[in-house]
């Protein structure tokens, strides 16, 4: 399953659209995620509880990568 979206990195306020992925089970109820940026398309939806993850100050080096061009894991 993949769908489009956005989030919105706070540090710039700038948008960056990603193409997001389920990836394999963690257990029952989780399964990771993968996000890859993209250049073009409609926005898709808001990804914000993704948004407030990579917007923590611990988390800025993934939100860097992702910019960047690299597939990031959550």
């Amino acid at each position: 399953m993949q769908n489009i979206g956005y989030i919105i990195d706070k540090r710039t306020n700038e948008k960056v659209k990603v193409l997001w992925r389920k990836g394999r089970k963690l257990d029952k109820y989780c399964h990771q995620l993968h996000f890859k940026l993209r250049t073009s398309g409609k926005e898709g939806t808001h990804f914000t509880g993704e948004e407030d993850f990579l917007n923590l100050k611990e988390n800025h080096s993934k939100l860097d990568d992702l910019k960047l061009g690299k597939v990031i894991t959550l």
